[in-house]
This record gives structure tokens, sequence and C-alpha cells, in this order.
């Protein structure tokens, strides 16, 4: 008879999931041509400067697709207040984004409406158990600076075409399939339901981009994932993967989401120490390296995708091999800084073939009585 049950059940999610899934993709592809045709007409459009990347106008605000999920949100979460108001908490800040997208906001008002999201959400759910239920208080500070922090993580990593798009699509397929394991099935149908509206959007975000998401997406998706981050963890009674202890399910997630984070760390670490405000926007992001490194552009997101699963495989092996959190944090951070290492190193041996190449041309035109004074260090073969 349970097993019965068990398999209707399993039934029933896979045609609701399957049903929502490609509700909202079909709507997200319809639409978001509709949203190009809108922001040019109105030009709505975010223009090209020296810092960013595109050399066209282009649509921005293709976040706004993800206003479609709250009505997913509204059909699943209707009897469960808590996830209804971590769902309405991440609209407003879809809302905000797209007011700073046509306004531009200052980073405190910005800031501001985070730290309140993220206070209301923490209201509603417990904090993430780093070190124990002695420890509330240092957990409660803990999930805070995580779920802003990440928030604003992500919404660093958009600055190429289909590279924060195609981050959160893996996280958010983890996501969907650990919330099935722990028969979360109405949180596990949002997931799809944004996962959804992401395959599409990425139709026309990878590059060239038609649209971007501007921060109307990436605030939304940031602190979504942060939340519901929290919601997994929140059931510590369902073993997520086999070998892995339940108090430490914290970290399989931090894996999964380190590499932005370590980025924005980076980033903001060497502005301080050149002087500059940690929130000034530059061009040393990992994105940026990749791209001088020239690798071409429309590889990168599947690169950084590969890495971030490469970051989480390499947690989980750490993780059923009995390391402490301590060693795991330390080889995941040990990980980034090679990584970072031989992207310089391959940088720099860019660098110096260029000039050598640069130094043979010099000498042909020198040979050749094109140039008639003879270079400053130039090279003899």
């Amino acid at each position: 008879m349970m097993e019965t049950f068990i398999q209707q059940s399993a039934i029933m999610f896979s045609i609701t999931s399957l049903l929502v899934f490609s509700l909202f993709l079909g709507s997200a592809y319809v639409l978001t041509p509709k949203l190009i045709y809108f922001f040019k007409k109105h030009n709505q459009v975010d223009k090209p400067d020296e810092r960013k990347l595109h050399k066209e106008s282009t649509p921005s605000s293709g976040g706004l697709l993800f206003a479609l999920t709250i009505i997913s949100s509204i059909t699943f979460f209707y009897t469960d207040s808590t996830s209804l108001v971590i769902s309405l908490c991440a609209f407003i800040l879809l809302l905000v984004g797209f007011i700073d997208d046509r306004f531009d906001l200052s980073a405190k008002t910005k800031f501001l409406v985070q730290f309140i999201c993220t206070l209301i959400v923490l209201t509603q759910i417990n904090p993430i158990n780093v070190f124990g239920s002695d420890y509330s208080i240092i957990n409660y500070i803990v999930s805070f600076i995580f779920i802003v922090g990440f928030t604003n993580a992500f919404n660093l990593m958009d600055g190429l075409d289909g590279l924060a798009g195609s981050f959160a699509l893996l996280v958010l397929a983890i996501f969907a399939i650990l919330l099935i394991i722990q028969h979360n099935y109405t949180w596990a149908i949002y997931s799809i339901s944004i996962i959804g509206v992401l395959l599409a959007f990425l139709y026309y975000n990878v590059n060239p981009a038609k649209i971007f998401m501007g921060d109307t997406g990436s605030l939304f998706l940031g602190f979504t994932i942060a939340t519901i981050a929290h919601v997994i963890l929140n059931n510590n009674a369902t073993e997520l993967l086999r070998n892995i202890p339940n108090e430490y399910n914290y970290l399989l997630l931090f894996g999964l989401l380190f590499l932005p984070m370590i980025d924005t760390v980076r980033v903001m670490s060497i502005r301080i120490l050149k002087g500059n405000s940690p929130f000034k926007a530059d061009r040393n992001h990992l994105h940026h390296y990749l791209l001088k490194t020239q690798i071409p552009s429309i590889q990168i997101p599947a690169l950084t995708t590969a890495i971030s699963l490469f970051f989480y495989t390499q947690t989980y092996i750490l993780l059923s091999t009995n390391n402490s959190p301590i060693q795991i944090c330390m080889m995941l951070i040990v990980s980034a800084i090679i990584g970072f290492t031989l992207l310089i190193i391959v940088r720099v041996q860019q660098n110096i073939k260029k000039r050598m190449e640069h130094q043979v041309y010099l000498k042909s035109l020198y040979d050749s009585k094109q140039i008639l004074v003879r270079p400053k260090n130039l090279i003899t073969i």
C-alpha cells in the first residue's frame, strides 16, 4: 500500500514538474522578444563604455522574466506563509534591480533593501548551523553575511554574456535534485520553474547577447539561490548525499557556490590594496582574466560552470573522506589560488610571446630599411 502511494506521488510530481517546466520555458521564450522590442523602442538599453565588454547598446532588465516565477510561488506556497514571504522578498529585490537598471540607485539604497529582506527571511527560517545550537546568534550573523554577500557576489558575476545565467542553471538544477531527495517537492517545483525561465533567457543571452538580465535578474537570482540553500539546510533530517554527515551539508553547498564568492573577495581585496573603494567597478574579475588569455567569450560560461562543478565535486570527495570543515575550506582556497596563479602564468607567457613577436617585426622593418633608427632592446636572431 505504501509503495503504491509513493509511486503515485512520484508520478504526480513528475507530471507536475514537466508541466511547470514547459509552461515557464514556453512563456519566457515567447515574452523575451517582446521585452527586447519594448526596451529598444523606449531606448532602455545598456550602452557600452570603457569598462563594459559589449560593443553595442543592448536592452537590459531581462530579469523581469523571473517575475513569472512568482506565479509559481503563489500557486505552490499559498498555504505556506514562510515560503511565500521568502519568494516575495526575492521579488522585491527584482523590482529594486529594475529601478536600479533605469535610474542607477546608490549602493547604500540597494544594500538597505537587501538588509531588510534578509532580516525578514531570517525571521522565517533557521540560520546555517555552522557553530552548533549553542551559538545561534553567531549562526544568524553568518547566515546574514552569506545571503547579502552571495547576492552581491552573483550580481558582480554578471559581466559576460551567459555567464551568471549558466552558473545559476547549474546551481538550481543541483538544488532541485537535492530538494527531491528531501521530498521537498514544492521548493523543487519552484526551482524547476526558474530553470525553465533561465533556459529560455539564456537562448537570447548567449554571445552575442540580444538582452541582458541586468540587476533586475542578478539580484533576484542571487538572493533566491542563497535562500533556497537555507531551505535545503533547514531539513537536516534527510541525508543529502551518501557518506556526507548531515551536520556538514552546508559545506557541500558552500563548495557549489564557492567560485563567485572567492572571486568577489579577491577582487575587493585588490581594490582595497590599491586604495580604491571595494565597490568601485573594474576589470579584474575572473572572466576578464579569461578573456585576456584569448579564450573565446562564448566558451567562458561553460568553463566557469565546469570550475564550479569541480569545486562541488572536490568538496564532496573531501567530506566523504572525513576531512574537517577547516581542512575543506583551506583546500578550496588553495585550489582557487593555484587556479588563479596558473591563469596569471599563462597571461605572462602570452605577453612575453607578443613582445618577442613585436621585436621580430621591428627587426624586419629595420633590416628592410623601412625604419632608419634601430629600436631600443631590439632582439637579435
